[in-house]
């Protein structure tokens, strides 16, 4: 199972488990509800309503819609999901055109346009002029599907594609919900594929263009030129759903990401090689635990920690119609499919970029009750409004991404039989449906209508050899119809400062260093740096110059310098280093460490380097050393944390003892930390033996610090290991992560012991006791009898739904725990626990004393937190002695309580707590 995440069907994820929150006077929906009758279930934003546009039998599993010139609606129906064919089957995709032939709204008739596709995702309509003629229009679409971009047309206007042809191929198909989706027309004509998460290498597959060498595609979504075949890697990494504004911002989203804007192009990435900060896009709109969306179901997600959140977004979209009130043109809006809901925000202008609020706080722009609701994708209509794609199934994740019980569930395909289409329309709002689309004014459409702006620009290129962007439709596409939101028609004037210096800085290769450093705004934006740092690396030390003497860069300057020092040109990093120890203080230690920092990752030595400076600048060096070593006694925690950084790269004896002493007696964990984390630069067992020397008598976050520095070069790793061996601080303390750094260990000595310690994280009772148990995970369980060891052995440190107390590891996410794991756990609690979970036991002044674990702890008190959720605060001035057990706070030998049978009724009940209610068909086992 991917980390953090619930999956989605091609593009978000989970179709499962949250908190329900039902409206108090609604009764709950068993499902599936017919398409008319759902309608009652739909809770939308006052100002609108929802209109059911087409459903069963005319289209099944819809996943993408797009409308043409014609008012034709293509449809793709992805009907092989989640598994596909099996061997020697044929693959029931499809794509359809969907026709309001009697402008009633509703679209009655449906053509099958292209059958037997495999894992159709998306479609653009497209049109070849060198087929069809005036008097019988052809139809023609690009599509996205099992790893590759085709073309379909229609040459004959039958509504049936009579000529395929194949593109591109290579995009990754290890998963049919993470694909290669969403071809859409941009603004200058390419079109632009969403990745999938899944990367691939693409080559061109067309006659024409097959000369051209393969992309790969590395955390980057795709793009193609229809006309040249020109194709290339882009930024951004779209899951499912892709979407321009009229400004030609691209913004993409991803399952725990429902809005994040493509601030910056491959290209100028790409120019310097030395680029330490690749940042591309901005998340506009809060992700992942930041996120919130507010169901009005009952929805399941797999994970209970995602419960509340985004887990499963898809199929972003701006608004750009003329027919909604003004404050919703450029909203965005995202499909939560999990949560059965769609979600509004309100974009703002942010420098290059936007921040984002929801549209109303607490509850959403559309929502239902019916949990086969399946929202998956939205697309702005001819006439102005906003359609909404339902898939209608009962589950929307990929058994991949599932926990093995829920896999074999039996309704993995229930709803496949089905699907909707909903027009959401303003009160009140007379439409011109779709039938008459074509008649209409196009001029007054394009005013004021992002999809007729989008048309044009098509239409224009199918028949030329350039979109229509730098002509009429520009001054078209920017203006500011009445019906845009106010805000909104300020959008660009408001941006314009910022935005516009951003772009010179990122076009400004040819402009001098001082006309660049003008053009960084007053208030200090990451976007603007990562401009300046874009730029060819052979311009970073005229930069650096004009950068000296200007405040608030820090980031800037420590970045730029670390370019400079990466070049590996010997005579211009001493350039750079005579600058920085000349510079004002304010930026002289960001713009240090980061010279130092690229010198070490070339493997010099900064000291070494400062010889060649002259005899004044290498004094001005030691001086501004000095003073940093003598900073570490100063006041505030901000000033030692600062000189620490700097520090680490003085050599010799003073430095080090000075770091020394910081991780032993500062009264900051913080600034402990940081200190500790500074000599993990020296490789010295003296430093490893001091470190460790008293480890059990630190909380957590510095015995973890102390773990991470000593592990990091191999001599001291060898004193690591041999204090384990020794048994002078626990093997538990080797968590996960450390062994891996260990286990990389090549030396023969550093590896011999690392096995060693190894070996004691299994201690040989519990190797027994575990044996003797081990057939308890195949014995026949009963939850419900689980559920009553849980209460009694269990449930004073741990919580599960609303039972117990949460003071030990959540257990209630097992969704990816295995019998077997939780197995081990129970029994050997000590092999592989947290540090944050080893007991604590302090002794105060008078004697007393007090056991627990660390929940918090500032420079004068520890609070420790007990069974049954106790807290206790201690005073630091009154304990005399604080020191870890080295041992799990849950005891070693529950086994003596707790019988095989029972111990199977357990793990029944962790495993399966969330499906006693019946509501998922799964046989509990």
């Amino acid at each position: 199972m991917r980390a953090n995440s619930s999956s989605v069907l091609i593009w978000a994820i989970t179709a499962l488990c949250c908190t329900p929150q039902i409206a108090a006077a609604q009764e709950p929906v068993t499902s599936p509800v017919e398409p008319e009758a759902t309608l009652a279930n739909f809770e939308v934003h006052p100002d609108f309503e929802i209109q059911l546009v087409a459903s069963e039998p005319q289209i099944v599993d819809p996943v993408a819609i797009r409308f043409d010139e014609h008012g034709n609606l293509w449809v793709v129906e992805m009907r092989d999901y989640p598994h596909g064919p099996a061997d020697g089957e044929t693959p029931t995709s499809r794509i359809k055109i969907l026709r309001d032939e009697d402008a009633d709204g509703f679209f009655e008739t449906s053509h099958i346009f292209a059958d037997n596709l495999l894992f159709a995702t998306g479609v653009q309509p497209y049109n070849a002029p060198s087929v069809g003629t005036k008097d019988k229009p052809h139809f023609g679409v690009i599509a996205t599907l099992a790893g590759e971009v085709q073309w379909m047309g229609d040459t004959d206007g039958d509504f049936k594609a009579d000529i395929v042809e194949t593109w591109f191929s290579g995009f990754e198909q290890k998963n049919p919900q993470l694909r290669a989706n969403d071809p859409t027309m941009g603004p200058d004509g390419w079109i632009y594929v969403a990745n999938g998460l899944r990367n691939g290498t693409v080559k061109a597959v067309k006659e024409d263009w097959k000369d051209q060498p393969p992309v790969t595609l590395r955390s980057q979504d795709f793009r193609f030129h229809p006309k040249t075949g020109k194709f290339e890697a882009i930024s951004g990494y779209g899951q499912f759903g892709m979407t321009f504004d009229d400004a030609g911002n691209r913004f993409v989203c991803s399952n725990r990401n429902p809005c994040n804007h493509v601030v910056l192009s491959q290209k100028y990435l790409n120019r310097n090689p030395f680029l330490i900060r690749t940042q591309t896009v901005e998340v506009v709109s809060p992700a992942g635990p930041a996120s919130r969306v507010y169901a009005i179901s009952k929805p399941w997600t797999t994970s209970t920690l995602h419960a509340g959140q985004f887990t499963a977004a898809c199929g972003v979209t701006i608004y750009r119609g003329n027919t909604f009130p003004k404050a919703f043109y450029g909203n965005s809006f995202t499909c939560e499919p999990t949560g059965n809901l769609v979600h509004r925000a309100v974009l703002t202008p942010a420098g290059p970029t936007f921040t984002s609020k929801p549209g109303r706080e607490g509850v959403e722009f559309l929502a239902s009750r019916d949990n086969w609701f399946r929202p998956v994708n939205l697309a702005n209509a001819p006439d102005g409004t906003l359609y909404v794609v339902d898939m209608y199934r009962a589950v929307i994740e990929h058994p991949q991404f599932m926990p093995a019980e829920l896999k074999v569930r039996r309704d993995l395909r229930a709803g496949s039989d089905r699907g909707r289409i909903y027009r959401v329309v303003p009160k009140g709002q007379e439409l011109i449906h779709s039938g008459r689309f074509v008649a209409a004014e196009q001029a007054q459409l394009v005013e004021s209508n992002g999809f007729w702006r989008d048309t044009l620009a098509r239409l224009h290129l199918q028949t030329h050899d350039t979109p229509m962007i730098h002509g009429d439709l520009k001054s078209r596409a920017f203006a500011e119809p009445a019906q845009r939101n106010e805000t909104t028609a300020k959008m660009q004037p408001q941006r314009v400062g910022t935005a516009a210096s951003f772009r010179e800085l990122l076009e400004g290769e040819t402009l001098a260093a001082s006309e660049l450093v003008k053009l960084l705004p007053m208030e200090v934006s990451s976007w603007h740096d990562q401009a300046v740092l874009t730029l060819p690396p052979e311009r970073s030390l005229a930069i650096l110059h004009e950068l000296k003497t200007m405040s608030d860069h820090d980031n800037l300057l420590h970045d730029l310098c670390q370019q400079i020092a990466m070049r590996n040109i010997d005579d211009e990093t001493v350039q750079a280093l005579q600058i920085v120890v000349n510079m004002h203080q304010w930026g002289q230690r960001p713009a240090f460490i980061g010279l130092a920092t690229g010198i070490a990752r070339r493997g010099k030595q900064i000291t070494q380097l400062a010889m060649k400076m002259p005899l004044e600048e290498q004094q001005k060096l030691d001086d501004f050393l000095a003073g940093n070593v003598d900073s570490l006694a100063a006041e505030t925690t901000t000033e030692r944390l600062a000189a620490i950084n700097v520090v680490q790269y003085a050599a010799g004896a003073i430095a080090t003892k000075a770091l020394l002493a910081l991780s032993e007696h500062d009264q900051s964990a913080e600034v402990k930390v940081a200190a500790i984390d500074a000599l993990r630069r020296f490789q010295s067992p003296q430093i490893a033996k001091q470190l460790l020397s008293e480890f059990n008598s630190q909380t957590p976050r510095i015995q973890r610090a102390i773990v991470g520095s000593c592990a990091a070069r191999p001599l001291s790793a060898l004193t690591l290991v041999e204090t384990v061996l020794a048994k002078t601080i626990p093997a538990s303390s080797l968590d996960s992560a450390t062994q891996r750094v260990l286990r990389r260990y090549k030396q023969p000595e550093v590896k011999a012991a690392v096995s060693k310690a190894l070996a004691l994280l299994v201690p040989a009772d519990r190797k027994a006791v575990l044996t003797k148990y081990a057939d308890s995970v195949t014995l026949e369980n009963d939850p419900l009898r689980g559920r009553k060891v849980f209460e009694k052995n269990c449930a004073t440190c741990h919580r599960i739904g609303s039972l117990g107390v949460d003071i030990a590891p959540d257990i209630a996410d097992s969704r990816s725990k295995t019998p077997e794991y939780l197995l081990m756990n129970i029994l050997d609690p000590n092999r592989a626990v947290d540090a944050n979970y080893f007991s604590y036991t302090a002794v105060t002044n008078d004697g007393k004393v007090t056991t627990g674990l660390i929940a918090a702890e500032t420079s004068s008190s520890v609070t420790l937190k007990q069974a049954e959720g106790k807290t206790v605060t201690l005073l630091r001035e009154d304990i005399d002695e604080l020191k870890s057990s080295g041992v799990s706070l849950m005891p070693v030998g529950l086994e003596k309580t707790i019988d095989k049978q029972q111990m199977a009724d357990l793990i029944s009940f962790i495993k399966n707590w969330r499906y006693l209610d019946g509501d998922i068909p799964i046989d509990l086992k």
